[in-house]
């Protein structure tokens, strides 16, 4: 029996709502901090014409950012 578990499915963001989370960060910035590696790469799970980011990784992110600015 193969059974679908919605809550180990990953769970995904697009760019425009991650630079909005981020304080409406501008697609340039956004973009630069892609290129220097600063942003997870993403993902194409429904074709490869728009990207989207794994939210555990932005989470994970997100946390060691905090980290470091609380060190």
């Amino acid at each position: 029996m193969n059974t679908f578990d919605a809550d180990s499915a990953p769970r995904y963001i697009r760019g425009p709502q991650l630079r909005k989370r981020w304080g409406n960060m501008s697609n340039s910035t956004f973009y630069e901090k892609r290129r220097k590696g600063l942003i997870p790469e993403p993902v194409y799970p429904f074709g490869p014409e728009v990207p989207y980011w794994i939210i555990t990784e932005i989470e994970a992110l997100e946390r060691q950012a905090v980290a470091a600015v609380q060190a």
